[in-house]
């Protein structure tokens, strides 16, 4: 009886369904692998475009945005800004691609990044400090938003360069490189800074910040497999869900995190080129199959309502019509300020992440938005059109 209660055991084990919350399935993932991948002639067209971008080429100025003058720089907000936006838009190609110079662009990116570290603080722990000579957190790592952001693409590198180790023994020993920095310095600072025993080590009660921390949390969990990260991870998802507004059709939300404020609530949209932030690390978390395609959909369907096409610009202020966004709060009994926006300009497109979405947009708007900012020379509205339906 015994023997046969531990046959039926074992049958019903490997019968039962993986965890899909620590095992996504693989046909939803887009992963960051080299490996053969049909294109369109207009694919590869935009692809040899991408790779010889002057962006992407080694020996450009950290003036000219160039990704190799950027990551020689070591400074922590041309991490959090730049790298973060343009190193996502190549891993992003990547994904859809499998080019291996994709890989390797990322791999001396992140080898210029590791030449700049140093213990400026002297406190043990490597950094890079905050640029501002006329600011008080000049050359410090204290600026909790910088260091959210700059880390995410930190941990998306190093966890596509793990996937890749076994290509090259380069690329696995960058890896283990990167998550001994990650845990050991980045993650060991802010835990001894905060005095906490688990996360959240450190936040920052704004949109695009709080977007990276999602990822941040996730590519965490990716490389080190401790399934701390992925709690934070979900907790930080479900917050992200209470602050977004779905009406007609699409998303809207503020600048700040308003559950993380201490001061009464305010509502002020996300100006386009703060969007455009969190545009990119909700893209990334859409390829990871961390957000789900309903919001996916519904994120594409944002940007595609804020494209609009009138001249001087081609975008929309702001992430959502702004008093369709305060009518509804309003009738949530929230006390809502209304604020003007600017108009977005071809920048918004060509220097931002809202061309990833173009993977969730049926209507093709996105993708021709992107053709239309194109400058020939950065890397979002190339891979625009790589990703694209």
């Amino acid at each position: 009886m015994n023997r046969f209660l531990v046959i039926c055991l074992v049958f019903l084990a490997s019968c039962a369904q993986p965890d899909t919350a620590l095992t996504p399935q693989a046909s939803q993932l887009v992963p960051m692998k080299v490996r053969s991948v049909s294109l369109t002639a207009e694919q590869k067209t935009y692809l040899t475009r991408l790779k010889s971008a002057s962006t992407m080429q080694p020996g450009g100025s950290r003036e000219a945005y160039n990704l190799y003058g950027l990551s020689k720089s070591g400074r922590l907000n041309d991490i959090s800004r730049h790298i973060k936006l343009e190193l996502t838009a190549v891993l992003a190609a990547l994904r859809v691609t499998g080019d291996a110079a994709l890989l390797e662009t990322t791999y001396s990116v992140m080898q210029n990044l590791r030449g700049t570290l140093s213990d400026s603080n002297r406190d043990g722990f490597q950094n890079w400090g905050y640029y501002n000579p006329g600011s008080s957190l000049h050359g410090k790592d204290t600026t909790t938003l910088e260091e959210i952001m700059a880390h995410a693409i930190v941990a998306q590198a190093a966890y596509a360069l793990k996937l890749n180790g076994g290509l090259k023994p380069k690329y696995a020993e960058a890896a283990r490189f990167w998550t001994d920095y990650l845990e050991n310095n980045f993650v060991a600072k802010w835990r001894k800074r905060s005095g906490r025993s688990s996360p959240p080590y450190l936040q920052k009660g704004l949109m695009h910040p709080y977007a990276d921390s999602i990822r941040l949390s996730h590519y965490l969990w990716r490389l080190t497999g401790k399934t701390v990260w992925l709690g934070e991870r979900d907790r930080q998802v479900a917050v992200l869900k209470k602050e977004l507004l779905y009406t007609s059709g699409h998303y809207s939300w503020g600048h700040f995190i308003n559950s993380l404020r201490r001061s009464d609530p305010v509502f002020p949209l996300q100006h386009v080129n703060y969007s455009g932030e969190s545009v990119t690390s909700f893209a990334d978390l859409g390829f990871e199959d961390v957000l789900g395609e309903p919001m996916m959909d519904r994120f594409a369907n944002t940007v595609t309502w804020m494209i609009d096409g009138q001249s001087p610009g081609i975008m929309k202020g702001a992430n959502g019509a702004t008093g369709m966004y305060y009518s509804a709060l309003l009738q949530k009994n929230v006390q809502a300020r209304p604020m003007d926006y600017p108009r977005g300009t071809a920048y918004s497109i060509r220097n931002r992440g809202y061309g990833l979405l173009a993977r969730w947009d049926e209507t093709g708007e996105i993708e021709r938005a992107c053709k239309n900012a194109d400058n020939k020379t950065t890397p979002q509205p190339l891979v625009c059109v790589l990703v694209a339906r």
